[in-house]
């Protein structure tokens, strides 16, 4: 992490590897400001680890599959403005999905069932996602 004039201040997700903060194969992350939280995609854990603003490590969620809230290398995320949501880009199951801060799935966008060509709400492969100022 860097601090606004670009001094390190401190790295994440070090450590052994079963400490529950190690991070494997990071790809996104997006800040929460309302609730001073980082949220970081961890793609080959088929998670997303909270960090504090400063760093600590809080929690992760998330589990591998395709079942509403299970995640298959998730790739991008968003936080509302308001920190209310997080949406996260779950390509492999072609769908976004909407948690909580605290990681409680919400809903879905898009299918899981990659199978059914004839689903016209099903993405192909999100990645990069984001919130528009009103939250939507």
């Amino acid at each position: 992490m860097f601090g606004p004039d670009g001094e390190f201040l401190t790295h994440i997700g070090g450590g052994p590897e079963d400490s529950p903060g190690k991070l494997f194969k990071p790809i996104a992350l997006a800040y929460d400001r309302v609730g001073d939280r980082l949220y970081v995609v961890d793609k080959d854990r088929h998670q997303i680890k909270v960090f504090t603003g400063a760093g600590q490590y809080l929690f992760g969620f998330g589990l591998p599959g395709r079942k509403p809230g299970q995640l298959q290398y998730p790739w991008g995320i968003a936080v509302s403005n308001d920190g209310a949501h997080i949406a996260i880009a779950d390509p492999r199951n072609c769908r976004v999905q909407l948690y909580t801060p605290e990681g409680r799935y919400l809903r879905e966008f898009g299918c899981s069932d990659r199978r059914d060509k004839r689903n016209k709400n099903m993405f192909h492969s999100p990645r990069g996602l984001a919130f528009d100022p009103s939250g939507k």
